[in-house]
């Protein structure tokens, strides 16, 4: 039998870049996800989030498609309206009594048109260099 866990597969398909700070995530239209990315690949990136309310747990698993902004003030760059799904939304962190839940969520980016696929390898060359 093979131990999975000493030699685990890879199925992602880009080299995701660690993101060292001032890179955010806001999901479309209401904005209650919204955190610093994590990481960032030519196919998704990764960012935290803090729930607004109990309620929105799971929120992720609800919505197949949705719309994306990235921004950055340290990089002046912002970017909207990329279309994204939601791959995984779970919890970032053992929860202490009375500490608020920070989640982790994945998204893929969708269809990308020249214009975005332009400025999405822009963002991840400027990752790169910091």
């Amino acid at each position: 039998m093979v131990d999975k866990t000493k030699n685990p597969i890879e199925r992602r398909k880009h080299i995701r870049y660690p993101v060292r700070g001032g890179v955010y995530a806001t999901l479309h239209p209401t904005h209650e996800m919204l955190g610093p990315v994590i990481n960032v690949s030519e196919g998704g990136l990764a960012f935290h989030y803090y729930p607004a309310f109990e309620e929105i747990r799971g929120v992720g698993k609800t919505r197949e498609t949705a719309e994306l902004s990235i921004f950055s003030t340290t990089f002046g760059f912002i970017m909207d309206g990329i279309r994204i799904k939601i791959v995984s939304d779970v919890e970032s962190n053992k929860r202490q009594p009375g500490s608020q839940m920070k989640r982790r969520c994945g998204i893929q980016f969708m269809h990308k048109d020249g214009v975005e696929k332009v400025k999405l390898d822009n963002l991840i060359q400027t990752i790169k260099r910091t």
